[in-house]
């Protein structure tokens, strides 16, 4: 089961914010309280169907247990959120009340358990966010400072200075770099300032742009990529834009258009926890970093605001279409099936067609756990962030 398990955190899809563990988690003799963050979250849906005598009473605990421990780092509480914490509050109590009348050798008589269970939201609404007195920013720190305490002479009075001085430094080149991109972003939006662009681009901005193709050399580099998976794809496309675009667009107007291909697209997003603006950045790429193709997972906006699609990206480009510009994804959606009946975390089932989005449409990146040997749905992972999971709240 250590194996199985291993191999199931190994196989999680990389995440901005998000620790991974090429070599599992069994093995670790040192756990820091970030990694043990991550490890309870992915933890229910990576053993579903490794023991299933134990699932009916693991499984409930572990996903509340998560619950609480994301809700409670939140930066900004409000009533809601609080309602929603003391609500997990109490169904890991019951979970573990199961537990402890399992007799299975588990019981949970120690301190933490009791300052959860009674005093966790009354602190939060007393003293503020807990985030305000994690030491995680000091402690971040520390090893930018050895590497300057190894860089001075190591001599009282002097050396001080000398980390000082290093530290200035850092902030004069951090504020340069800044004015850089400043001037670099602003330079981009003149440019783009020339071609009408697709309603609603403005939070979606592409990068890593390719060379320039046209329509049918583009569907022969994408079935290079994926083996033939593409075909018809001029007629699919002409099928997209006469229906979301220009229903008299014709065969030969598409033919004679160039796609330019991108890598990567930044897409802004606000998030439900700050009501700040906030930024995925999402791949697609055939050779990522020579640790072979990777193609990310985006949330798309449904038919309804709690029905949210999720889909794989694989591919994204830009294509000028009589003077107008539109930016376009061809993603392989996701059906869902519901919560798991334990766990409740959101079981999907991969469609086989691929379909055209406009971009505008993502939402935000997501993460999607694959199957496993003993499990073969894949599943939304909705506690990466109190964005994400609050978005999620209320899908079926």
């Amino acid at each position: 089961m250590k194996d199985h398990l291993d191999d199931h955190f190994r196989a999680v899809p990389r995440f901005p914010g998000v620790h991974h563990f090429p070599n599992g988690v069994t093995a670790l003799k040192y756990i820091t309280a970030r990694e043990h963050n991550v490890i309870l979250r992915y933890l229910a849906p990576l053993i579903c169907g490794l023991n299933p005598d134990m699932e009916e009473l693991l499984l409930p605990a572990l996903r509340h247990l998560a619950c609480v421990l994301l809700l409670a780092r939140l930066d900004v509480h409000t009533d809601n959120t609080l309602a929603i914490l003391d609500e997990h509050v109490r169904k890991f109590g019951v979970a573990c009340e199961k537990i402890c009348n399992a007799n299975i050798g588990m019981d949970f008589n120690f301190l933490k358990y009791h300052s959860v269970m009674k005093h966790l939201s009354h602190h939060i609404r007393s003293k503020g966010s807990i985030n305000n007195s994690s030491t995680d920013l000091g402690e971040a720190l520390h090893p930018q400072t050895k590497v300057d305490w190894r860089k001075t002479n190591h001599q009282p009075g002097s050396a001080e200075d000398q980390m000082l001085r290093k530290a200035r430094e850092r902030d004069v080149v951090m504020h340069i770099r800044d004015r850089i991109d400043e001037a670099e972003d602003e330079a981009v939006d003149d440019k783009s300032d020339n071609k009408r662009v697709s309603p609603v681009s403005g939070r979606i901005k592409l990068g890593s742009p390719q060379r320039a193709l046209h329509v049918s050399a583009y569907a022969t580099e994408l079935n290079r990529e994926f083996q033939a998976q593409y075909g018809g794809f001029r007629g699919e496309l002409l099928k997209f834009l006469q229906q979301r675009v220009n229903r008299h667009l014709q065969m030969k107007q598409i033919v004679a258009c160039q796609i330019v291909p991108y890598r990567s697209v930044r897409v802004v997003y606000t998030c439900q926890v700050s009501a700040t603006d906030e930024s995925d950045l999402i791949h697609v790429a055939p050779s990522w970093r020579k640790k072979g193709p990777r193609y990310d997972y985006v949330m798309i906006q449904g038919s309804r605001p709690n029905k949210p699609t999720f889909a794989q990206i694989d591919a994204m480009f830009s294509l000028n279409v009589q003077g107008t510009v539109y930016q376009i994804g061809i993603v392989r959606t996701f059906k869902s099936l519901g919560r798991h009946c334990l766990s409740e975390y959101i079981k999907l089932e991969k469609e086989r067609d691929y379909t055209f989005i406009f971009l505008d449409s993502v939402i935000r990146a997501a993460q999607i756990l694959p199957p496993t040997v003993f499990y073969p749905r894949s599943t939304v992972q909705d506690l990466v962030d109190g964005d994400m999971y609050l978005r999620l709240i209320s899908t079926a």
